[in-house]
């Protein structure tokens, strides 16, 4: 068990937010919140960073913060980007004595067991940060049929205990105390609004030792955007996360031998189903794209050209 846990009297764990412009999502996503099972003898809170300058969040954090079930802390975050609204979020935790973060997106709602098996599994293994699946549901009818059949935006499942080299922050809880107080980690704001810096925040965690695991159990949702149903926002995202300049930083000989293969590997893999996509279907075209387009930022990025594509906006 991990010896900075033993105690969980002396715990105080965070549920952390970012929200922008999304308040009918992020009301989804506290009522969630509140109705989940809460694991017992450790103090828990919310806590949400506005991105707005306006304070659009702030209505729907004050309907739920009268039910005075989870305490919620509630700040503004002026500077423009997820990465300093993610900051925000770390600077709360530290002004709560919080000793142990979760991460979840406003646009998502957990499992009645999220916290519970979350929480669980971080106790009894020796991890530093547990991340967990987020499955994307289609509440939307107009949802075209190849996002559904091709299971497009659906994320890998892996086997729980699974180690990773990082983590995003749609659904991780992590040791706040160890990687942010006692390592200094905090996320880079240089990402601005292109996305990507909570896979380098836990990358950097990795390489000063924190561990890693996957725990398939601890499972949040995640409905499908209508912004989301194109083919263009599709290869805009393969192509940004497969080209994040820090993805190539620092790593040795042996790992940019294996990324030169694997870049060559899903640009012929899409190739492949675009070729034969006729038979099998469009689903099958637009994923051997998608592949093709994760193949091709990986090789830029290998030659060292970055292509700076600001998601956030």
């Amino acid at each position: 068990m991990n010896s900075v846990l033993t105690n969980c009297a002396a715990r105080k764990l965070a549920i952390g937010i970012c929200t922008y412009n999304r308040p009918g999502l992020l009301k989804t996503c506290l009522k969630s919140l509140f109705a989940m099972e809460k694991p017992k003898g450790v103090e828990i809170l919310i806590i949400i960073a506005d991105n707005n300058s306006n304070g659009t969040a702030k209505s729907i954090v004050d309907e739920f913060a009268k039910l005075a079930e989870i305490p919620i802390c509630y700040s503004i975050e002026k500077t423009r980007g997820i990465a300093a609204a993610r900051n925000n979020v770390l600077r709360q935790a530290q002004s709560n004595s919080i000793t142990d973060l979760a991460f979840i997106d406003d646009d998502e709602y957990v499992d009645k067991d999220w916290l519970m098996t979350l929480w669980g599994y971080y106790l009894s293994s020796d991890a530093d940060v547990v991340n967990g699946p987020v499955i994307t549901t289609y509440p939307d009818p107009d949802t075209p049929k190849w996002i559904i059949k091709g299971g497009i935006h659906q994320m890998q499942i892996h086997r729980t205990g699974k180690e990773l080299e990082w983590a995003p922050t749609n659904n991780v809880l992590f040791n706040f105390k160890k990687i942010v107080i006692q390592k200094d980690i905090w996320f880079d704001e240089s990402f601005g609004l292109t996305g990507g810096s909570d896979a380098d925040f836990f990358f950097r965690a990795n390489l000063e030792g924190a561990r890693i695991l996957w725990n398939k159990s601890a499972i949040v949702y995640a409905p499908l955007e209508r912004s989301r149903f194109t083919l263009g926002y599709l290869l805009m995202y393969s192509f940004r996360c497969s080209n994040e300049p820090r993805r190539f930083k620092d790593i040795h000989s042996n790992q940019k031998i294996k990324l030169w293969f694997f870049a060559f590997y899903q640009i012929f893999k899409g190739i492949f189903w675009v070729l034969l996509g006729g038979i099998f279907g469009k689903h099958r075209i637009y994923f051997g794209l998608a592949r093709f387009t994760t193949g091709t930022g990986l090789l830029l990025g290998l030659l060292g050209l970055f292509v700076k594509i600001e998601q956030y906006r």
